[in-house]
């Protein structure tokens, strides 16, 4: 590659990874904005699928711009080089795109005595029909709060949702059995534990700094205000949702052991 089409080469690669920059920061409030915000976006890896996504819309269009652009190629070949490799890259895009939104997070729910957060890919659409009304469309614009009908040990579906838990499939996915928040949040008031139960394990300390950062509570009023229960996703069991003990809502997060 000469000097002068190497100049060329790398002004037109700069252009095009200029807009790739803005496509990605697009994405970015979509992505972190929207489906995966805080602590979702560490807890399912929304950071690394971010990541992936701008290797291919922001370095791999811009390298090939780099190497097949050339000043004295033919204008006809040359926007048919930039129509393929834009191609490629928006198929890429929406194929990535694609791909997180079947991860992102559309529930928080209640089940049992935890938070379980469910991915969009894990619900049993097959049976959305037979949700409740208001939760038969699977939320995107963030995880909303949800709570899991519970079962009594008389009830013929008991044993088979314990033998389907213990394999990894657990009641939160199964629209017929989600309810309103609201139905059991009496109960979660109940459980909720003391974040005074949580002293001197790792991360405790900044889940307090972080609490009193966003809500302007002292360490004695949060515990008397604030409680906890354990956060999990699949094999991820060492996050803790505090809880406000009269709404029962959600005002922080933190990566600590809550069992």
């Amino acid at each position: 590659m000469t000097p002068g089409r190497l100049k060329a080469a790398a002004k037109a690669a700069l252009i095009h990874f200029s807009g790739g920059v803005v496509v990605a920061g697009l994405a970015a409030g979509l992505i972190f904005g929207l489906w995966f915000p805080y602590p979702y976006n560490v807890i399912l890896g929304g950071n690394t699928l971010f990541l992936l996504l701008c290797g291919v819309d922001v370095v791999c269009g811009p390298i090939l711009t780099l190497v097949l652009y050339s000043p004295t190629k033919a204008r006809p070949k040359w926007l048919l080089d930039i129509f393929l490799i834009l191609l490629v890259q928006f198929s890429a895009l929406i194929y990535g795109l694609h791909s997180i939104t079947l991860t992102r997070p559309v529930w928080l729910a209640f089940e049992g005595d935890r938070l379980r957060i469910v991915k969009a890919v894990e619900v049993h659409a097959q049976y959305l029909a037979q949700a409740q009304p208001g939760l038969t469309v699977l939320p995107w614009t963030g995880p909303r709060l949800i709570a899991v009908r519970a079962l009594e040990k008389s009830d013929p579906e008991f044993l088979e949702s314990v033998q389907r838990a213990v394999q990894g499939d657990f009641a939160s996915f199964y629209p017929q059995r989600w309810i309103a928040y609201e139905q059991r949040s009496e109960e979660v008031r109940q459980l909720l534990y003391p974040l005074a139960s949580l002293e001197n394990r790792q991360g405790t300390a900044a889940l307090r700094e972080l609490i009193e950062n966003k809500t302007g509570l002292s360490a004695a009023q949060q515990d008397a205000q604030l409680g906890y229960l354990p956060l999990v996703q699949g094999a991820t069991l060492d996050w803790v949702a505090v809880l406000d003990r009269t709404t029962a809502l959600p005002v922080a997060y933190g990566y600590v052991d809550g069992w």
